[in-house]
């Protein structure tokens, strides 16, 4: 039976809701992301970053920065010194945008591995996430890279989103053609969606925690319709020919979801998500993992921010991992998952 650490092992913090691009596809500020239609300023307090990090010291958590973008957070030198201070470990996500500027700062107290978000060649890239960006975001790797000389952190990682709108632009030429000696980890992930069902199911889940409202879940929503030009064999091959190139450059390669066949990947895209070659029915992350949104509200489910366990701002994390609240959701999670785990990266991945 599962029981709940005493203090969580990872702890993923939404440094600040603010970004400074407008990705297409993203849940928090794309065309139907979540700060597009509530707002989103907000960004957690440095002195209570600090006090939190200090608290689950003794549990040595492995950390996770989330947006928004991380590099956008002031104090964020002090965030990585702490950490290191007591014995934990980060990585975190980056546009790109403000690598090269930041790349001095990241190095005294270096994350474990910085992951640069890049979408397809220059081009597809730019039209996904913004003009210049692929340029941007290449430029700061060669600065990181070249200030970190032979240090071996921080690693490097390119993060690729596979939408409607690129997938034939994920080949061996778009990865051969990035700064491979640099890169030490490649991640493709297909976009994360849930189906206007899973949605209205979800929200049914949610209101015996006097939940009413869905505003996170509900920027994840698209129709398999959406994804309906996509040829799964012809992506299929295209990831098994990159899995090659990654064995052999000697690059750890993520792709999600796990198997790159044509029937995994149209499963996925149709929304048919319990046909996964790697569909689970459980989830460990409640028992072990903490979410804190830039306004101090805890979870346990990765961008699902909807069913707040806790504000770190009335209590401390050890109380609110410990309360009635989280023992009823753990207890409602050992029944079974929620209608929108699929649409969430770690389904994927852990």
């Amino acid at each position: 039976m599962l029981r709940p650490t005493p203090l969580p092992s990872l702890i993923v913090l939404q440094l600040l809701e603010r970004c400074n691009l407008r990705c297409a596809m993203c849940y928090e500020w794309g065309e139907r992301g979540t700060y597009a239609s509530i707002g989103g300023r907000r960004q957690l307090k440095l002195d209570r970053v600090l006090a939190l990090i200090e608290e689950a010291a003794p549990q040595r958590p492995r950390y996770e920065f989330f947006g928004g973008e991380p590099l956008l957070y002031r104090g964020l030198d002090r965030v990585l010194e702490a950490i290191a201070s007591r014995g934990s470990e980060v990585s975190f996500s980056t546009n790109g945008w403000r690598l090269a500027a930041a790349a001095p700062g990241l190095l005294p107290h270096p994350p474990r591995r910085l992951w640069v978000s890049i979408d397809g060649p220059p081009g597809i890239n730019d039209a996904q996430r913004g003009a210049g960006v692929y340029a941007r975001a290449l430029a700061g790797i060669e600065r990181l890279a070249a200030l970190r000389g032979a240090a071996a952190r921080p690693e490097i990682g390119v993060t690729t989103i596979v939408t409607a709108a690129n997938w034939h632009a994920i080949t061996p030429a778009y990865v051969a053609n990035l700064p491979l000696d640099h890169v030490a980890a490649l991640s493709i992930e297909l976009c994360c969606y849930a189906t206007p069902a899973q949605l209205a199911s979800y929200r049914a889940e949610l209101r015996p925690f006097g939940v009413t409202a869905t505003p996170y879940a509900d920027a994840y929503g698209q129709s398999p319709a959406d994804f309906a030009a996509v040829d799964c064999a012809q992506l299929a091959a295209a990831l098994v020919a990159i899995g090659e190139l990654c064995a052999a450059r000697g690059i750890e390669l993520n792709l999600q979801p796990r198997r790159p066949t044509a029937r995994n990947l149209g499963a996925y895209f149709s929304g048919d998500f319990a046909a996964l070659d790697d569909a689970r029915a459980r989830c460990a992350m409640p028992w072990v993992a903490a979410e804190i949104s830039a306004a101090g509200e805890v979870s346990t489910c990765h961008s699902f921010y909807d069913a707040s366990l806790g504000n770190i701002y009335r209590n401390s994390l050890r109380e609110i991992w410990h309360d009635e609240r989280a023992q009823q959701w753990r207890a409602r999670l050992r029944e079974g998952l929620l209608s929108i785990c699929t649409a969430c990266c770690r389904y994927h991945s852990a």
